[in-house]
């Protein structure tokens, strides 16, 4: 599978890492796609950088892995993105981390929603840590729940349609 990631710091790379030694291949981008070549470089032939609106056209599956405030700005960069499944690991928290921006009326999914129109909004890994995404063995418990799961039920289960 093809996937691009819009934002390719802490959770954009480490799910990226994930999935491309998995087989799939990955676009990591960002604004300033030159500042990725050492990352893509460090997993190999399953991985490549751009803008995100490369990553939007190369891709069968989209991930939003920015900050909050970023989101939106990020959304309209990637262009069109109608039909695709948009996984947002974004948590939407004010600036200084003082809380929540918004959540009390709306979500912020639902605000992706709308900033993606046609997509298929799907929330997922907002609430796992990197450190556990970075970890070998990726368990909770005893279970194991490798990120390819959590992948293959939203895709199958999204959540969110925009309009």
């Amino acid at each position: 599978m093809k996937i691009g990631i819009i934002g390719s710091g802490n959770v954009g790379s480490a799910l990226g890492k994930i999935w491309a030694s998995n087989g799939n291949e990955i676009m990591f981008s960002s604004r300033h796609p030159e500042n990725l070549k050492g990352l893509a470089e460090s997993i190999g032939k399953n991985a490549c950088y751009g803008l995100p609106a490369e990553a939007a056209k190369y891709s069968e599956v989209l991930v939003l892995s920015v900050p909050w405030t970023q989101a939106i700005d990020a959304l309209k960069s990637a262009g069109s993105i109608n039909g695709k499944v948009l996984i947002d690991c974004t948590n939407p928290l004010k600036p200084d981390m003082s809380g929540l921006a918004l959540g009390h009326t709306t979500s912020a999914a639902e605000e992706v929603a709308k900033a993606a129109p046609g997509a298929k909004v799907v929330k997922a890994f907002n609430t796992t840590f990197v450190a556990l995404m970075r970890s070998p063995s990726r368990t909770f418990g005893s279970q194991k729940a490798p990120a390819s799961t959590v992948e293959t039920t939203a895709l199958q289960r999204p959540s969110f349609q925009g309009s």
